[in-house]
C-alpha cells in the first residue's frame, strides 16, 4: 500500500483506531491492577565439566562435545520433573498456600452452573500425596526460567512466586539440588563402571586360570619340557634334535666316504680296461704279498731265461722253471682279484651305511618335525595365556584406581551467585506490558480500519469512480445536514456547497465543448443519492450567474422538487403532458425563490414512462430549449424504472450522481452501462452527500489535498 494511502487510511479511521487503542490500554490497566504481584530470585551457576581422573577408562565420563550441546543438556536436567520433586520435597511447598492446587476456570464454571440450577455435585476425593506432588511439580516448572547466554557456560536459574523469600529459597534449593544431582549422576556411573569391571575381572580370572591349565594339558600330552625361555623367545634345543644334529654330521662324512670309494671304483673300471691296467691297479702295488709273489716271479723268470739259454726246449729244469712261473702268475692274478673283490666290499659297506644312516637321519627329522608343531601349538597357547594374563592385571589395576577415587565425586558445575530475595516485584510491569497490550490494541485498530477499507463497496474519490466508470468526474458536492437542506431555497449560503456547485457547471461547460449543455439531466443509480438537491443546487447558480434557467423535476414516481423548494401544490409536468390544464388555473411554471423557473411533477401519473416518451413531452422539450438558456431535468433514478433512459437522446448532457461511499461500484456500473446503451452521448459523474472531514482525509486525492490544506479558498470562489 503506498505510502499517501496508507496515511489516507489512517486519517479516515483515527477515531476508530483510538477508541479500540483506549478501549485495549483501560482493560489491561484493569487487569494489571487486579493481579497479584510477582517477585523473582535469580541463582547463577557455572557449567564446567570435571572428568574422573581414571586413566584409559572412557566409560566412566564422555568425551567431552560442543559447548552448546553440553549447556542443552544441563537445562533439560534443570527442566527434568525428577529434580522439581526433589526441590518440592526439600523446600516444603506442599504446604506452602500459594501452591495449593485450585480448580481451573472450566471447573469453576461448572460448579457455579451446579450452584444455579441446585445440583448436587458428586464428592471430591482428597488428593494423596503423590497426586499433590505431582500437580504441584508441573506447577513449579511453569514458575521456573532458565537463560543462557550465547558462548558462555553460566546459566541463571529463576523462581517466580509472590513471596520474595520464597522465590530466592526455592531458586537456591534448585540449584543445590542440581549440583547433588550432578554428583549423584557420577557416583552412579562411578558405581557401575566399578561393577562392570569386577565381573570383567572374574571372568578374566576365569579365562587366565583355563589358558595356564591348557598348557599345561598340552605339554603332558606332548612330553613337552616347561623352558623358561619359552615366554622370552629364548629356547633350548631337544633330545631328538641334538639327535638329528649329530646324525646329520654322520651322514655327511658317510656319504664322503660313500663318494671316495665310488671314485675309487670307477677309477679300476677305467685301468681294467687296459692291457696292463691291472698290475697298475693301486690296490695290486700297494699290496705288500702282491709285491713279494711279483718278486717271486722275476725270480723265475730269470732262472727260466738262464736255463733256456743253456738247455732246451724239452729241457726238465725249463719246463719245472716254466711250471714254477705260471704257478706265481697264477698266484698273483688271485690275489689281485682278491684285492679288487676287497675294494668292491668296501664301496657295497659304504653305501650300506650311508643308507642306514640317512634312514635314521629322516626318522629323527619326522620326530623334530612333529616336535615343532606341538612347539607352535604350544606358544600360540602360550601368547593367548599371557594375553589373558595382561589384560587381567590391567583390569585389575584400573578396579583399584577407580575404587579409591570413587568416593570423592565433583559435581561438573558449581554456584557462582546464590539467589537473594528481590526488593521489588518483577510483574506486572504495567508500563511494558501496557506499552504491549497498546501495541497489540493498535494493531488490532489498524487491522479492523484496513478490513473496513476492504469491505468498502462506494467510491471515496473522483480518480477511483472516473477509473471504474469511464467518466469524467465533474464535481464533489458536500454534504449537508438535513436541517440546512432548505438553503437551495433561500438567501442563505453553505460555503462548500455552493464553492462545488460554481466549481461543477465551471467544468461541465469545459468539458461541454466550452459551453454548458443548455439541457442536462441528472440523475442516479438509486433512491436518495441527492440529485434532486444537486439539480436544484445547479438551477440556482445558474439562475444566479445571469441565465435563465428552468428546473423540471421528471420523476413523477417520487417528487421531490416541491417540497425541496416549499412550493405550495399545483399543476406540472404530468397535467401539462395529459393537456387537463384549465384555462386561468394557476401556471405549470413557477418562480422558485433562488431566481429559476420550475416545473413540479403535479398530480401522480399512472402511466409516467408513457408520458414522457410522448410526442408532447417533445414538444415541451423544444418549447423550453427556445424559451431558456438552462434546462435541468431531474430525472427518476435508472436501476428503479426506465424513465430516464427515454429522455437520455434528447438531453444535451447526462449528469450521473453517486452517493459518496456508499453506493456499491456494481450498481453505478451497471446503470452507467444501461444509459450507454439507450443512446447517452455526453454523460458525466459527481460524487454528492460528501463527508468533507472524512473526505480531506484522503492523501491521494489532489481534491481531498485542497480541502485539508486550502479549505478557506472556497470561500473565495463562492463570491
Amino acid at each position: 500500500m503506498p505510502f499517501s494511502l496508507a496515511m489516507g487510511l489512517l486519517r479516515r479511521r483515527a477515531a476508530l483506531i483510538l477508541i479500540i487503542l483506549a478501549v485495549g490500554l483501560g482493560t489491561g490497566y484493569a487487569v494489571l491492577s487486579q493481579m497479584t504481584p510477582q517477585y523473582s530470585a535469580e541463582a547463577i551457576i557455572l557449567i564446567q565439566q570435571r572428568r574422573t581422573p581414571v586413566s584409559d577408562l572412557q566409560t566412566i565420563s564422555a568425551e567431552p562435545g560442543s559447548a552448546t550441546n553440553e549447556i542443552r543438556t544441563q537445562m533439560d536436567i534443570l527442566r527434568s520433573p525428577a529434580l522439581a520433586r526433589q526441590v518440592i520435597l526439600r523446600t516444603g511447598l506442599l504446604d506452602v498456600p500459594e501452591f495449593q492446587p485450585t480448580p481451573g476456570l472450566t471447573a469453576s464454571v461448572m460448579a457455579t452452573l451446579r450452584q444455579a440450577f441446585g445440583i448436587t455435585a458428586a464428592p471430591s476425593r482428597e488428593l494423596t500425596q503423590d497426586e499433590r506432588v505431582e500437580l504441584l511439580t508441573y506447577s513449579l516448572l511453569g514458575r521456573m526460567t532458565i537463560a543462557n547466554e550465547v558462548r558462555s557456560n553460566v546459566m541463571r536459574i529463576g523462581i517466580t512466586t509472590a513471596d520474595p523469600a520464597l522465590s530466592a529459597r526455592v531458586a537456591n534449593a534448585y540449584a543445590d539440588e542440581f549440583l547433588e544431582a550432578s554428583r549423584r549422576q557420577k557416583y552412579a556411573a562411578a558405581r557401575r563402571a566399578q561393577e562392570w569391571l569386577e565381573g570383567r575381572l572374574r571372568d578374566l580370572a576365569t579365562k587366565v586360570r583355563e589358558s595356564e591349565r591348557a598348557v599345561a594339558e598340552f605339554r603332558a600330552a606332548h612330553g613337552l619340557r616347561d623352558n623358561a625361555g619359552d615366554r622370552r623367545g629364548q629356547r633350548t634345543q631337544s633330545v631328538a634334535e641334538q639327535q638329528l644334529a649329530a646324525v646329520s654330521a654322520q651322514v655327511t662324512a658317510a656319504a664322503a666316504d660313500r663318494a671316495r670309494k665310488e671314485a675309487q671304483a670307477a677309477q679300476v673300471a677305467q685301468m681294467l680296461r687296459t692291457p696292463d691296467g691291472r698290475d697298475t691297479l693301486p690296490e695290486v702295488l700297494g699290496s705288500s704279498l702282491i709285491q713279494r709273489l711279483r718278486e717271486a716271479e722275476a725270480s723265475a723268470a730269470a732262472r727260466e731265461s738262464e736255463i733256456a739259454s743253456r738247455a732246451g726246449a724239452r729241457s726238465p729244469d725249463l719246463i719245472a722253471a716254466r711250471a714254477q712261473r705260471a704257478g706265481l702268475q697264477a698266484r698273483i692274478r688271485q690275489e689281485t682279484q682278491n684285492a679288487l673283490a676287497g675294494l668292491q666290499n668296501e664301496l657295497a659297506t659304504a653305501r650300506a651305511q650311508e643308507a642306514s644312516l640317512r634312514e635314521t637321519l629322516n626318522g629323527l627329522r619326522n620326530t623334530v618335525a612333529a616336535e615343532q608343531t606341538a612347539e607352535i601349538q604350544l606358544q600360540q597357547l602360550l601368547a593367548e595365556a599371557d594375553a589373558n594374563r595382561s589384560i587381567f592385571e590391567s583390569f585389575l589395576g584400573r578396579s583399584t584406581q577407580l575404587a579409591n577415587v570413587s568416593g570423592i565425586q565433583e559435581a561438573d558445575a558449581e554456584i557462582v551467585s546464590p539467589a537473594a530475595a528481590p526488593l521489588g516485584p518483577s510483574a506486572p510491569r504495567k508500563g511494558r506490558a501496557l506499552a504491549v497490550i497498546g501495541m497489540i490494541a493498535l494493531v488490532i485498530g489498524v487491522g479492523i480500519a484496513v478490513l473496513m477499507e476492504r469491505l468498502r463497496t462506494g467510491f471515496r474519490t473522483p480518480e477511483e469512480l472516473e477509473a471504474k466508470t469511464g467518466l469524467p468526474v465533474v464535481g464533489v458536492v458536500p454534504k449537508l445536514p438535513r436541517r440546512m437542506r432548505k438553503l437551495v431555497a433561500s438567501e442563505a449560503r453553505h460555503v462548500d456547497f455552493d464553492a462545488a456547485l460554481s466549481r461543477m457547471r465551471g467544468t461541465l461547460q469545459v468539458m461541454h465543448d466550452g459551453r454548458s449543455p443548455q439541457m442536462l439531466i441528472v440523475t442516479s443509480a438509486l433512491p436518495a443519492e441527492g440529485k434532486s438537491l444537486l439539480a436544484t443546487g445547479l438551477a440556482r447558480n445558474a439562475a444566479e450567474a445571469g441565465l435563465k434557467v428552468l428546473l423540471v423535476d421528471c420523476d413523477m414516481r417520487n417528487p421531490t422538487l416541491a417540497s425541496l423548494l416549499e412550493l405550495p401544490p399545483g399543476p406540472g409536468l404530468s397535467d401539462l403532458l395529459q393537456g387537463t390544464m384549465i384555462a386561468g388555473k394557476e401556471p405549470v411554471v413557477r418562480r422558485a425563490p433562488g431566481g429559476f423557473d420550475v416545473i413540479t411533477t403535479g398530480a401522480t401519473a399512472r402511466s409516467a414512462q408513457d408520458l414522457l416518451a410522448s410526442s408532447s413531452m417533445d414538444g415541451l422539450l423544444r418549447a423550453v430549449r427556445a424559451r431558456y438558456d438552462v434546462v435541468v431535468l431531474d430525472t427518476p433514478p435508472v436501476l428503479a424504472v426506465t424513465d430516464t433512459m427515454l429522455l437520455v437522446r434528447k438531453a444535451d448532457a447526462v449528469l450521473m450522481t453517486t452517493r459518496w461511499d456508499q453506493t456499491p461500484q456494481s450498481v453505478v456500473q451497471s446503470a452507467v452501462r444501461l444509459l450507454r446503451n439507450s443512446g447517452a452521448l455526453n454523460m458525466f459523474a459527481a460524487l454528492t452527500q460528501v463527508d468533507l472531514r472524512r473526505y480531506s482525509t484522503d492523501g491521494d486525492s489532489p481534491l481531498a489535498f485542497m480541502h485539508r490544506k486550502y479549505r478557506g479558498y472556497n470561500a473565495m470562489i463562492a463570491r
